[in-house]
C-alpha cells in the first residue's frame, strides 16, 4: 500500500475523480474530512475518513459492531435457501476451492496507515475463487466526476483481479475506478454491462437492518453475479 496526502494527489493524480465529501448515515451536511492517507495509489482505494478522532471512533464503533452481528449470524446457523455459508480464515479464504458453498472472511482489523483511523472493516466472500465484499460505506461518484463517502452505509462490491493470487489481497479499483454514478440503490439488470469486471452494487438494504437481512442480500447479489456471468 501506497497511501499519499490529499496535497499529493491534487499534485499528481490529476486524471482520477476529484475527492468529494464525506456524510454520515445519509447525504446531508458534509463532515470534515482526514488528509494522511486519503488515496491508495496501489489500489486505487480512496479514503474518506472523519478528521475527527470522536467522530472516527465512533463510526467505527458502529461498524465493528455491525460487522460482528453479521458474522456471529453466520456463526450462530444463518441458512440462504440456494447455498451455505461458512466463516473460515485468512489462509483458509486464499488457499480453498469454493464452488459449491461461500467462504467468509471478517477479521481485516480496518486499519488506515499512519491515522489511528480503523474504520476501514469489511466482510469478504469468495465463491469459484471470485472476491466479493460487504463493506460498511458506500463511496459514489458525483455530478462533477468527485468520489465521495457515506459512512454507515451498505455497499456491495464483486473484485475481478485474478492477477493477485491471494483472494483477500485483491482489490475492486486496481484496474480502474469503479465506484457506481449514485448513491441510491443499483438497478439488477444493470449487473450485466459489468460482466467480467468489478465493480460496486448498491442494495436496498440499511445499515441499521438485522444482519439476516443484509445477508440475504449479499448473498443475493453474489447468486446473481454468478448466473449473469453465465449468459
Amino acid at each position: 500500500m501506497s497511501n499519499i496526502s490529499l496535497k499529493e494527489y491534487n499534485e499528481i493524480m490529476l486524471k482520477l475523480p476529484e475527492i468529494g465529501d464525506l456524510y454520515f448515515g445519509e447525504v446531508g451536511e458534509a463532515k470534515d474530512k482526514g488528509e494522511i492517507a486519503i488515496f491508495d495509489t496501489e489500489s486505487f482505494n480512496y479514503h474518506l475518513y472523519p478528521k475527527d478522532a470522536n467522530e472516527a471512533s465512533d463510526n467505527e464503533k458502529a461498524i465493528r459492531e455491525k460487522r460482528k452481528e453479521i458474522l456471529d449470524a453466520i456463526k450462530g446457523g444463518f441458512r440462504h435457501s440456494s447455498v451455505k455459508l461458512r466463516v473460515v480464515t485468512k489462509a483458509e479464504m486464499n488457499n480453498a476451492v469454493s464452488d459449491k458453498e461461500i467462504l467468509i472472511y471478517g477479521n481485516n482489523n480496518g486499519n488506515l496507515k499512519n491515522t489511528g483511523c480503523n474504520i476501514f472493516k469489511y466482510i469478504a466472500a469468495a465463491k469459484k475463487d471470485v472476491l466479493y465484499e460487504l463493506n460498511f460505506m458506500r463511496f459514489f461518484i458525483s455530478e462533477g466526476n468527485k468520489v465521495n463517502c457515506i459512512l454507515r452505509k451498505i455497499q456491495f462490491d464483486r473484485v475481478i483481479d485474478n492477477e493477485v493470487k491471494n483472494i483477500v489481497n485483491r482489490r475492486a479499483n486496481r484496474h480502474g475506478v469503479c465506484y457506481p454514478s449514485s448513491r441510491l440503490k443499483t438497478q439488477d439488470r444493470s449487473i450485466k454491462n459489468y460482466k467480467g469486471k468489478s465493480f460496486f452494487y448498491n442494495p436496498e438494504v440499511s445499515f441499521d437492518d438485522e444482519p439476516e437481512v443484509i445477508l440475504k442480500a449479499f448473498v443475493d447479489f453474489i447468486l446473481i453475479c454468478e448466473e449473469l456471468e453465465k449468459a
